[in-house]
């Protein structure tokens, strides 16, 4: 099986939401228990279990997609589609400053 797009460990899922080892591991555990992921066995090292999207994990995404669409259409149309291209722009710009190196991360 070739792992691409769609895959992730647990210590990569940690490292890229800049949590721990063991929060990311209890973070795929409740993803798989729910049916949005599913473990992987990778054929060139026994130890890797890669989570990879079930149907529902993909479905959930291009839902979510879908209300963030409605979600910048309703934004352009209170604020005006400048106005939200330059709060785009900047969260861009921040992200490009700050989250390349983990230190822009969700707080929860």
């Amino acid at each position: 099986m070739a792992f691409g797009v769609g895959w992730a460990t647990a210590s990569e899922l940690a490292r890229r939401l800049g949590v721990t080892k063991q929060a990311a591991g209890k973070m795929a555990a409740e993803l798989e228990a729910l049916g949005y992921v599913t473990r992987a066995a990778d054929p060139k090292d026994a130890r890797r279990r890669p989570l990879l999207l079930t149907a529902r994990g993909l479905d959930a995404l291009e839902r979510s997609a879908a209300v963030f669409d409605e979600l910048r259409d309703e934004w352009a149309r209170r604020a005006g589609s400048a106005e939200l291209d330059r709060a785009a722009d900047a969260l861009e710009l921040l992200v490009e400053l700050y989250g390349r190196g983990g230190s822009l991360r969700p707080v929860w």
